[in-house]
Formats: C-alpha cells, sequence, structure tokens
C-alpha cells in the first residue's frame, strides 16, 4: 500500500534520517527479556512490513528498550505497529538494518490489535471527524493516534491480509509469536501512585473514592484520589470548578481534593456492581485499570471485563490499616497544606491601628458588604423566580432526576410513531419498515399500571436448576442458596414493567400508552438496589414500596383495591373510579429490538449466544437457521427501557 506522507516506505529505510516514521504490520515478535539479570532494560525485538507479499527489503526489525516491562506495548503478530522518532542501527550478525528506539529524542511505539481494527468501509467514526479511538496500548511517553493515523492503520490491516491469512495456520502463528504472551515471563508490579500514570497502559491504584456517579444502567463512575499529583488529570480548581451530581439536575461544589489529584474511572460489569455498593470516602483497591483520554485529552481509567476470567470483580473495599498507612499519610499531608493556606488567606494586611483609622476601615468593610449582597440579591433572584416558575409550569416530579440534559423533549406519539422506522432502500426506492430503531429520547411520562401484580415478584430466578427442587435457604446477602447436592447459589435479577402515558394526555381519553421494560442494570440505575428475594427479606421489600410510591403516587395501593372489585388497570385519563394521585415525571428513554420465538416470547440470553455463535458459519444448517431467524424482521420486537433515570429517595 502507498505510504501517507508522514510515514516512510520500509524499503527506504537506509536512506531515512534517524528522526522518522513507520507503519507496519508486525510479522513476528517475543517476549521482552532482561538482558542483565541485575538489573538493566528489557528489550523488546519484532519485525514490521508494509508490503504484502513484498519481499526482505519490505520489512525491517525493530528493537525497543525500557527500564520497566509495563513500559514497553505488548502486541501480536499481525498487529498495526506505529513507529515515532527511531533510530536506524546495522546490528547483528549478518548485518542487518534494525530500528531501534533512540534515548536522546523521545520515541514512540503503538500497538493496535488486528482483532479491534474494522474494515475500511466500517471505520469513519475512526476517520478524521470521527469520535472513536482504536484500541492500543502504548510505550511510556507515546502520544495518542491521531484520525489520521487512525485511517492508515485501518488501511495497512487491509492490505496485510495475506499475513493475516497466513497467521490463521497454528504453526505459523506459533513460530511468529515464540515467547510473546506475557503470562511466560515475570511479572511486574502493576500498582503505581498516580503521579506516575500515563496513557495507555494498565495499573492497579490504592485509593480514596471522592464522588459516585451512576451514568448509565450497566456502568458506574468512580472519581478515586492517592493525593499524589499528575498534571495530565483534569485540574480541579476550588473557586470555580462544580461537578454534576445526581445524573446532572442539581450541583454540588467539588469537594476535593483540589489540583490535579483525581482521576475519573468508568467500571463496566461486573466491576459495576461492586462499585454501586461504595460511597464517597470509602477506601478501595482497584485492578486492571486502562488508562485513556477522556474528549477533554485528560488522563481518565476504564475497567472491563477481563476476557480470561469474566467473574472476576477488580474492585475490593479496603480497610486493613497496613494498607492505607502510606495513603492516609499523603492525605494528611495535603489536609495541612490546605489549612495553613486558608489561615495564610484569612490573615488581615495593612490593619490600621490608630482608633480613628479603625473606625473608618470598619465603616468601609460594612459598605463593602452591603453591597456585596445586594449584587448577589439582584443576581439571584430573577435566576430563581425563573427555576420557580419552571418548576411550576412542568408540575414535574422533583423526586426524579435525569441526565442528558441536552436532548430535546419528545412526546409519546413521536416515540411510539417514530418516523425513523420507515427508510428507503437505495437499490430499490422501494420504502423498508424498520422492525425497531436505536435510539434515545427524553419526555414528561406518568405512570398507569405496572406488571408484575404483586411487588414481591419484580425480582424473579435466575439459575434454578431443571428438574430438581431442592431446599433453599436465605444468606445475608439476599442470595438464595441450594442446601442439597452442593448445588450453586440460586441468584435474582429484576424484571419488571411500567406502562406509561403521556404526561399531558387530556381528560376523558385512552391515550397511546407503552410499556417500559426495566431489568436488573436498569433497575440497579433507577431504584439504587440489588436485586434480592423480596419474599424473604420484607425490609428490601418495604424498601422497594417507598421508592415506588415516590415514582407512581398511590398507584399501587389503588389497583389492589380495583383489584378486588373486578376492575383491571389501566382505565381512560382522569376516570374517577381510579382516584389516582401522582405526579408526571421527566425520563430518558432508550428504543431497542429484542428477537422473540413463535409464541412471542423472547429468546434466553443463551438461546442469542447460541444463535451468534451459529452464525459464524452460515452455510451449515444451524447457520442458515440462525440466519432465518435473527435476519427476519418479523422475529425482531420493539421494546423501551429507562435510561439514566434515577428516583432520589428516600
Amino acid at each position: 500500500m502507498a505510504q501517507p506522507s508522514r510515514f516512510l516506505p520500509i524499503r527506504d529505510v537506509l536512506q531515512c534520517q534517524d528522526d522518522s516514521c513507520f507503519i507496519g504490520a508486525i510479522s513476528n515478535i517475543q517476549a521482552p527479556n532482561q538482558v542483565n539479570k541485575a538489573g538493566g532494560d528489557y528489550i523488546l525485538n519484532f519485525t514490521i512490513k508494509d508490503k504484502f507479499p513484498g519481499d526482505d527489503k519490505d520489512s525491517v526489525a525493530c528493537i525497543l528498550k525500557r527500564g520497566n516491562i509495563e513500559h514497553l506495548p505488548s502486541g501480536a503478530p499481525g498487529d498495526v505497529a506505529i513507529l515515532r522518532g527511531m533510530k536506524v542501527e546495522i546490528l547483528g550478525t549478518p548485518a542487518k538494518k534494525t530500528l531501534v528506539n533512540c534515548s536522546e529524542r523521545r520515541s514512540e511505539a503503538l500497538f493496535f490489535p488486528a482483532k479491534s481494527i474494522p474494515e475500511p468501509q466500517y471505520g469513519q467514526a475512526y476517520y478524521v471527524g470521527g469520535t472513536s479511538n482504536l484500541l492500543c496500548t502504548c510505550m511510556l511517553g507515546s502520544k495518542p493516534a491521531s484520525p489520521a493515523d487512525q485511517t492508515a492503520v485501518i488501511n495497512m490491516k487491509a492490505a496485510a491480509a495475506p499475513l493475516l491469512q497466513e497467521l490463521q495456520n497454528p504453526g505459523a502463528m506459533f513460530l511468529a509469536s515464540i515467547g510473546s504472551n506475557r503470562a511466560n515471563f515475570k511479572k511486574t508490579k502493576r500498582q503505581h501512585p498516580l503521579s506516575s500514570w500515563t496513557f495507555g497502559v494498565f495499573y492497579d491504584l490504592i485509593g480514596e473514592v471522592v464522588k459516585t456517579f451512576w451514568g448509565t444502567s450497566d456502568s458506574v463512575d468512580l472519581y478515586v484520589t492517592d493525593y499524589t499529583t499528575n498534571t495530565e488529570l483534569f485540574l480541579y480548581e476550588e473557586t470555580t470548578d462544580c461537578d454534576v451530581f445526581g445524573g446532572g439536575s442539581s450541583r454540588k461544589p467539588w469537594p476535593g481534593p483540589f489540583g490535579q489529584m483525581t482521576i475519573a474511572i468508568r467500571t463496566y460489569e461486573p466491576h459495576a456492581g461492586k462499585a454501586r455498593e461504595l460511597k464517597e470516602g470509602d477506601f478501595v483497591y482497584l485492578q486492571n485499570v486502562r488508562t485513556k483520554l477522556s474528549a477533554m485529552n485528560k488522563l481518565e481509567g476504564a475497567m472491563h471485563a477481563d476476557p480470561q476470567y469474566p467473574e472476576k470483580i477488580c474492585v475490593r473495599k479496603l480497610t486493613h490499616p497496613a494498607q492505607l498507612s502510606a495513603l492516609k499519610e499523603r492525605k494528611e499531608e495535603y489536609e495541612r497544606k490546605c489549612a495553613t493556606n486558608r489561615i495564610a488567606q484569612d490573615e488581615p494586611t495593612n490593619v490600621p491601628k490608630k482608633p480613628s483609622a479603625i473606625a473608618s476601615h470598619q465603616k468601609k468593610r460594612a459598605r463593602k458588604e452591603k453591597m456585596r449582597l445586594h449584587r448577589e440579591q439582584v443576581q439571584t433572584g430573577p435566576q430563581e423566580k425563573a427555576d420557580a416558575a419552571e418548576t411550576v409550569v412542568k408540575g414535574l416530579n422533583q423526586n426524579i432526576c435525569t441526565g442528558d440534559k441536552d436532548v430535546g423533549i419528545s412526546t409519546v406519539d413521536e416515540i411510539v410513531n417514530n418516523p425513523w422506522l420507515k427508510t428507503t432502500v437505495p437499490e430499490t426506492e422501494g420504502e423498508l419498515l424498520l422492525p425497531f430503531v436505536n435510539s434515545r429520547y427524553r419526555t414528561h411520562l406518568r405512570v398507569v399500571d405496572h406488571y408484575p401484580f404483586k411487588l414481591e415478584n419484580f425480582t424473579r430466578l435466575t439459575n434454578a436448576p431443571a428438574n430438581s427442587q431442592p431446599s433453599i435457604s436465605i444468606s445475608s446477602d439476599g442470595y438464595s442458596q441450594f442446601s442439597e447436592h452442593g448445588l450453586p447459589p440460586v441468584r435474582f435479577a429484576w424484571h419488571f414493567f411500567l406502562l406509561v402515558e403521556d404526561a399531558d394526555a387530556p381528560a376523558g381519553t385512552t391515550p397511546i400508552r407503552f410499556p417500559l421494560t426495566i431489568d436488573t442494570p436498569r433497575a440497579q440505575c433507577l431504584l439504587k438496589m440489588e436485586p434480592v428475594d423480596l419474599i424473604a427479606h420484607p425490609s428490601k421489600l418495604c424498601e422497594l414500596e417507598q421508592k415506588l410510591f415516590l415514582l407512581w403516587g398511590n398507584l399501587h395501593e389503588r389497583k389492589l383495591a380495583l383489584k378486588e372489585k373486578g376492575i383491571n388497570l389501566p382505565l381512560p385519563v382522569g376516570d374517577e373510579t381510579l382516584a389516582l394521585s401522582n405526579m408526571p415525571f421527566e425520563c430518558c428513554v432508550e428504543e431497542y429490538g429484542v428477537p422473540v420465538n413463535d409464541k412471542g416470547l423472547p429468546y434466553t440470553d443463551d438461546e442469542i449466544k447460541t444463535l451468534i455463535k451459529e452464525l459464524s458459519d452460515p452455510e451449515s444448517e444451524e447457520g442458515k437457521r440462525a440466519v432465518d431467524i435473527l435476519g427476519n424482521p418479523e422475529t425482531w420486537k420493539r421494546a423501551w427501557s429507562p435510561h439514566n433515570t434515577i428516583i432520589k429517595g428516600p
């Protein structure tokens, strides 16, 4: 492939200057090794190639050296490498051209896993103008890839198709990656203070939770500090910075520490479940935090599920003094410095000493304070009146808070009858009706019914064994445990529905209504409660009832009372029989599709996983069956769920 102007062809490496940039696919790689076992640099040997099939002149050997093995990138044959600021040397016997990272200038190396690089026709999100970043590991001090670099990486992988095809052979892959698996060499310590963190590396951290934020249904953001400073982190200033709590509905001043001492880490399942149990001031141990850059080019972290151990939870609360001694010493030092600075700021300067001057000074200070209070009243008065007027006009339930404030308000009719469900097929210029549209909305709703009928059935068993009825005992954490035959513990999951209508539906009508499906991740965000056996835990059932009362008022009580009279919900808007007393609320809603069987029942997670696996071989009988099911628009059913919506109390 023709190289972009900033990347030089490997064939011309001997004519290149030392401070040159190259891109190529890794044809072979060895494990990093330490030449001097007593404490020398770790050396990573690999070869890159930029023309396929090409010849020997289109490949070059490369050497990266670093004092810490964690500061080297990790890769495999077939991955794409970007090398910047490399030095050309003639090494080895027989002598051959070699690219070596130069200690006199800042060399950089980035490795992009082949499996995470899309085909060129699907790479628009990574090109110039896109907002996505390719997954990569990098050498310490390397700058992230630009959109132009990502375009070159995607094109290089496409050009390296012959190499990737060759590596499909297990024997060829083995010869190309002898010893490249990091599990084969000595593990090094990943735990480092925030002050030494850099982009694109995995770290472990002992720190204090400054803030938690349940931003989405399947993730939790943790703001963690270890009281060390890193200039790559976001700067929190005491006088101006504040952070959004509760999904953007209210503002609370940043609690500190101030400066560049706190990192935002987004945890995904299975770590998010443990992160929801944490509160401000807790001390935690976080493992395998991958550093990346935020939209503001500031260092932040992410914790995904481990592919090898998907159930492993890498969030742990710390309480032992030996583990926290160093952290608490740094915290005490920070607090002493803050106290000293406050005392210095509060000390008056140029204080008059004569009695007449003292009286004049006090009058001047009183006059300034009076003017300041007047200015604040003038500035805040109109805003407070505007906020109060807006609340009265909307008449919304203030116990429900949402995010996504940049999304416009949609009506229920606009959500259910989304015009984007109809699209045009370019080849035939015919109209196609889509089964669903992946979309998110912000709307004003009112709950008019719920299912199941009983609140204690809002959670259900998720892994009860078939054809067996062993006795069940309840553990202290809310999970049930089978006591016979050593069966695994039974776990519960949230699963219930809310029927909602437009907040401004006219009285006496039966408006458009749609169900909100609430599963475990969405209920954890909405209720801030973990799923348990509600029958065996009356206190949790009472807590759930109180939470839902804030959402739907007396709906449940009226549903029970009307059921005794043989009247079922929902009823027309304003029906006096219902005597419903609840307030409309603002809600973020996401729409998605759910595959269903011939009976209209959703496929289970295991069935969906099986169908997706069968799609890998579409020519087989199983593959054809999977295509017929998942490729049929009639298989898919529209579904809606709350998103980024939280009940604030009690």
